[in-house]
This record gives C-alpha cells, structure tokens and sequence, in this order.
C-alpha cells in the first residue's frame, strides 16, 4: 500500500515537473517574442474606432500580427478637437508613428509638413519585394497623387476598377451590390403591412403612400401601443431624409447644360418636400421627430410601431428581415435616381511618420496589412479555429462567427486596412434567409426599380472639399449647410398649401441670397474636372451601360 502511495506521489512530482518546464518555456518563449517585438503609436481621428488592447497572445489576432511583423501598438484616439491635437503634434515636430485621418484639410497639411514618407519611397528603401509596389491599383494612386501630390498614404476601404481587375468579385451578388446599393433608401414594417393587406406594389407612388400613411395613422395600432406612420432620419433628416426622398423623386445634380446645380434647386426636391408637407398636414408626420437623436430614433425603430422609414438605412439598426424596401414614384413622372460608387474611391488614409523609429519593421507592417496575408486575419481571424477553406473560400466556424467583431479577438476591426474590393472576391454570398441578405434586398430595392438610373457617386462625393484653395468659400459652405438645416422646417411643417409655397419662395429665396448660385458654379468647375479624370459625367447611366 505505501509502495502504491510512493509511486502515485513519484507520477504527479514528475507531471509537476514537467508543467513547470512547459511554463517556463512558453515564458521564455514569449520572452523571447517580447524582446523581438517594438511598439508603436497609432494615431487616429476617427472617435468611434474601438480597436482591442494590444495582446502578444499568440491566439489573438494582435499576438499573430506581432509575430509576423514585430511590431506592437498603442493608440491616440481622441474624442474631440482632433484637428487642433494633430495640429499641435506637428508643430511641436512629435507626430505619432501612424496616422490614420478622414479630414483632406489635416491629409495635406501633413503632406506639406513634409514629415509623413512617401509609400513608394518608404518601400522600395525598407520593404522592397513587398507586393505592394506592383499590386497597388494605380487608380487609387492617380486620385491620391491629384489630391497630395504623390502617393502618401494607404487608403482604406478600395472600391476600384483596377483593384477589381486583380480581386474581381467572387459572385454575381457582388455586381449587383456594386451596382445598386445605397445606404439612403425607404423601408416599410412588413408586420403592419401584412396587418394592414398592403403590398409593396400598393406603396409605389405619392398618391399610394400618402393613402397608406392616413390608414395607419386611422388604423392607430396594437397592443394598446399607437403606431408611427413615418419616421425620418431624426436629426439627420435633412442630409439623409431629405436625399433620399429626393433620389426617389428622380432628382439630379446637373442642369439642362450639364452644369453641376445643388440639388436643392431641383424640381424633383421642391416636390420632396410638398410630400413630407402633406404628411405633416395630415398628421402622419411628428416634427418632434427631427430633433432626435439616432438612438432614439433606433428606439422606434425597433419597437416595430414605425410604418415608413425613410432616411439612411444603415442606421436604421434594425433585423432588415422584418421590413422592405422600396420607392416612391414622384407625380413629376421621374424615374428614380441612385449613386453609386464604381470608379476608384477610398475613405480612411493612414501616413507613416518620418519620425517613426523604425521604419524598416512599419514598412514591414504595413505590406504585410495590406496584403493577402494581413487581410484573411483582419477579416476572418485564425484559420482552423475562427474559419476553414470550402471551395478556395473562407467559411467561418461557428466560433469565428461568435467572435466576429468581438474586442476580444480583433476581427475586423482594423478599418484602415479594410478593402472593400478584396472582400467582395473571397466573402461568399450570405445565405438567402440571413439578415445580411435581407439587408442587400432593402438596400438595392431603389436602385433595382425597373427605370431607375444609376449615376456615378465619385462625381459629387465631397465635391465641396476640392474647394479647399479657394478659401473664401469655406465659409459658405458651411453657411449653407447651416441654413438648410434650420430653414427647411418652416417649408415642412407649412399649415396649408398656399403657406408651403410661401415658405418654399422664402426658403429658396434665402439660399440666393447667401450666395448659393456662386458656390455652385465654383462647383462646377470641381465636378467638371471630376468628369475628366473618371471619363465620365452624370448623364452616364450605369443601369443602361449594363444592359448593352
């Protein structure tokens, strides 16, 4: 018996050991990798941006990029005064490592402080085989090159024809993703419909859905809960609502001429307004509504009280499985207008410092980011444990999709290395009943409408900002902005019909009078030289160069 005991204690001395031993090794190890690895700051002005504490850990997606790279970071991300921060950093000459910004204002005044390197410079002297140096598309780099000179940066989220040439998309589903999405649409509560024996085709003009907003304002609810008729994009209503009601009315941004117009001025937006005015008399519109904020407004949302939405649909927040999308044919007799985003476009740039302490292991990083390798582990994480390959394409274990955008684990959190073309060519199509799916359906639904036009979006996004050299209209800019939004509820919320014009000659009136007809033909002459460099204008329409 004590022979036993003897032995039993010997066994688990020695499973001690041995632990012992794994323990210090994997300590040592990570010692080892610890020593190897540099860390870095990243500094970044979007607020919202929530990347996960950097771990070394070797199953996080950090601890993998550490291991690839040797590089480690700690962030800057400030909530507020953003531009004075960076601005203060670069005077004093203690910019951060990395820089990634949204604002063209603080992206050339880095350039021109000349203390942020040029890519292919940083490249070719400390990452040389780095496949970005052949792969990068070279319309990205044109628009970067006409907007700072040179290539400075890497730009986040790629939408790009070149770039589609080398990822094309994997999947029909993704051409016409390409083709027909718009985050600014219209969306009915297929509950209240169903409720209420409505269909999608009954809600398809003025006349019908203004029928419909008085019937479920008459119907008033269920479940002793009072049903909303429409909701806008609180607010936002105004550069959300207001948009997309408009590109349902057929609105667009040229003249007869060609020339670039706000589309304010256009016929198809007065008559925008005349309909939210004739909810708003109806009593199917609250203009308590356009104060509120988005979370209040997904509140609603998502109480399933709201009938029409109509407004930006991605911050609807809501399982877009319950609701659909749609149109509403203006009386004008215009055929819906959709943007969509086609030629080469970017969002996020991301410079590195020439103060950067160790640009060979940043250049390193940032090929290594950017490319195949780097975007597999952004987007789907550890393969074997968050995703395994089915027919040349990642399929996400039911681990990964736990994990997916979790802080934990990091998936796709690292915006500025997202590549919308890239995703398209590996993410296979979501299955047909996912939420992902219905969001495509709801989102493409304006843009699908037999008749709709489809225009190129890089022609008018942020035109404004190519007005930057010419400062003194800066201010009017802004001033117009201003005045939109404060003006626009008198025309809305008018007591009859005669009162709306009334309003609408002050509104339009007033928009003259600051100086709306200079500013626009400032930009056009930005939208024109847009024109050239895409060769293409808004009298091109992609649904009809697809149907050749």
């Amino acid at each position: 018996m004590n022979r036993r005991k003897a032995i039993w204690r010997a066994f688990a001395v020695a499973v001690f050991a041995v632990s012992l031993c794994g323990i210090a090794m994997w300590n040592h190890r990570l010692g080892i990798m610890e020593e190897d690895v540099e860390e870095f700051e990243w500094f970044c002005s979007v607020s919202h941006w929530d990347p996960p504490e950097w771990s070394l850990e070797e199953d996080t997606v950090t601890g993998q990029i550490s291991r690839e790279t040797g590089v480690s970071f700690t962030y800057h991300i400030p909530q507020k005064n953003t531009d004075m921060q960076l601005g203060q950093m670069l005077v004093k000459g203690r910019l951060p490592d990395v820089i990634s910004i949204m604002d063209s204002g603080q992206q050339k005044q880095l350039v021109e402080s000349g203390k942020v390197w040029d890519i292919r410079e940083l490249l070719e002297k400390y990452d040389s085989d780095s496949p970005l140096l052949e792969q990068f598309p070279q319309d990205v780099e044109k628009i970067l090159e006409e907007a700072e000179g040179g290539w400075y940066n890497y730009p986040s989220h790629i939408n790009s024809p070149d770039m589609r040439k080398l990822y094309p998309p994997c999947d029909d589903y993704y051409w016409d993703l390409l083709y027909y999405q718009s985050n600014e649409g219209i969306m009915f509560n297929r509950a209240i419909m169903e409720r209420l024996g409505l269909k999608v085709e009954d809600l398809q003009t003025e006349e019908q859905a203004l029928e419909a907003l008085r019937r479920v304002k008459k119907s008033g609810g269920e479940n002793g809960e009072e049903w909303i008729p429409l909701l806008l994009n609180g607010e936002k209503y105004e550069q959300s609502s207001m948009s997309a009601l408009s590109k349902s009315f057929g609105v667009k941004w040229t003249d007869a001429e060609g020339r670039y117009r706000d589309y304010y001025l256009a016929p198809q937006a007065k008559q925008a307004m005349k309909f939210l005015n004739a909810a708003y008399r109806e009593g199917c519109l609250d203009p308590g509504q356009l104060s509120y904020d988005v979370e209040k407004m997904q509140q609603l949302l998502q109480s399933g009280r709201v009938f029409c939405f109509i407004g930006n649909l991605a911050d609807a927040g809501v399982d877009e499985r319950e609701w659909e999308g749609g149109i509403i044919l203006s009386s004008l007799g215009d055929a819906p207008t959709v943007l969509s985003s086609c030629q080469a476009q970017v969002w996020l740039h991301t410079y590195i410092s020439k103060s950067c302490k160790n640009p060979q292991k940043i250049a390193k990083w940032l090929s290594f980011m950017a490319g195949e390798k780097g975007l597999m582990l952004n987007y789907f994480g550890i393969e074997g444990r968050d995703y395994v390959r089915k027919d040349g394409l990642p399929e996400r274990t039911r681990e990964g999709m736990e994990g997916e955008n979790s802080p934990e684990n990091g998936f796709w959190i690292f915006w500025p290395f997202a590549n919308t073309t890239w995703e398209k060519h590996i993410e296979r199509p979501p299955k047909e009943d996912s939420r992902q799916a219905a969001a495509y359906r709801v989102q493409t639904a304006m843009g699908r409408y037999k008749g709709a036009g489809l225009y190129e979006n890089a022609l008018v996004a942020g035109l404004s900002n190519d007005l930057e050299e010419k400062s003194d209209y800066g201010d009017l800019v802004n001033e117009v902005k201003e005045y939109r939004r404060n003006r626009l509820v008198p025309v809305i919320t008018a007591d009859s019909p005669e009162q709306f014009e009334e309003e609408y000659g002050n509104f339009i009136q007033g928009l003259t009078d600051l100086g709306l007809p200079r500013l626009d033909g400032a930009l056009n002459e930005c939208y024109q030289k847009r024109c050239e460099r895409f060769g293409i204008t808004l009298a091109d329409d992609y649904q009809k160069i697809r149907q050749k």
